[in-house]
Parts: structure tokens; sequence; C-alpha cells
């Protein structure tokens, strides 16, 4: 589910997103929340999946793919957040590098791609270093949350905005009005 709560997206903060490149392994510090969205790429854009919260999502109903991608909160070697981008296989790998990570430790997170073809596999590698409660607090403290991740997505994405006065099944209803317009050449 892309949407539980409607967050107020007229703000302008936004966060990048890192997409990892073949032969460009980064290293970052895991930060924040992870959220799950289920995506189609249909013209050159991504669109979250309406459902289930729609009975009908326009680009299943016309057959384009749905795609599974993880945005985990980050804080880069810059100290600037930034959101991950991961697809299942390599959401899987990450999950594997949690289990036994203690809770007083940051996670330290290398991404990458094997040089070459640029939808390689990602691979992904986790230490975890304890921290001193100090040390804890300063490594976490860019810490995103979903709705922050959600708004800057909807501006990456190119979405219709909102207030946040709305509830989560008319914003639905506003995303399927504007896919059907994408469908039809109109936006």
């Amino acid at each position: 589910m892309f949407f539980n709560s409607m967050p107020d997206v007229k703000s302008p903060n936004q966060v990048q997103i890192v997409r990892v490149k073949a032969g460009k392994p980064l290293t970052m510090y895991l930060t924040g929340d992870c959220l799950q969205v289920m995506t189609h790429w249909y013209k050159g854009k991504s669109f979250p999946c309406l459902k289930p919260e729609l009975d009908n999502c326009p680009l299943c109903q016309i057959g384009v793919v749905q795609r599974y991608y993880a945005y985990y909160g980050i804080r880069s070697q810059d100290g600037k957040p930034r959101m991950l981008e991961l697809t299942s296989t390599a959401e899987a790998q990450l999950t594997d590098c949690f289990r036994n990570c203690p809770i007083e430790s940051v996670m330290l997170v290398t991404v990458g791609r094997e040089p070459g073809k640029r939808n390689n596999p990602i691979h992904v590698s986790g230490n975890y270093k304890n921290c001193s409660p100090e040390e804890l607090g300063e490594a976490q403290r860019v810490v995103l949350d979903k709705d922050l991740m959600k708004r800057s997505l909807i501006h990456l994405w190119g979405l219709p905005t909102t207030n946040g006065n709305i509830t989560v099944h008319e914003y639905y209803l506003t995303l399927e009005k504007h896919i059907k317009e994408v469908i039809n050449g109109n936006v």
C-alpha cells in the first residue's frame, strides 16, 4: 500500500533517490524506515499501482507489469538524507544483513552492481558497528520517515499534489483520473 495516511504533499521538501549504477559501489548508513511500493513503469515514468486500494488500476488493466521497489532512508557519505531504491532481490540481501544487527548499533551498507550492463543484479553487504548512545544518536540523526519519502516520490514522479485534507481513498481516485489522462495522452 502506497498510502495508509495522506501526507501533506504541498511541502517543497524532497529527498533524492539513490539508484545503484553499474561499477559504482556506494556505502551509506541506514537511518530510516522502509517504504515498500508496487509500481508501474509507463511512458518513461513511475506510477504507484492503485491495487488493492481501488478495484481497478488503470495500468494493470492495460497490461503494464507491476514492479516492486523498497525505499530505505539512508545518510550518504556527505551526511545528507537520501532514499535508497532497491529491487526485491536486493532488499532480501539487505534483510539478511540485518538478521544479527543489535539494536544499539548502526548499519553501514554497501551496494553495487558489476561493471557492464546497467541492469546487472545489485549486490548488498552490510556491517554493523556497536555504538555508545551518543554515537548512535549522531549516526541516526538524519531519519527519514515514510511520509517524507512518500512526499518526495509524489514530487519526483510528477503526481498530483494535495494539502493533506482529503482522504486516502479520495487521493487514489485523483491518481486514477491522472493515470487515465496519461494513458489517453492528455497529460
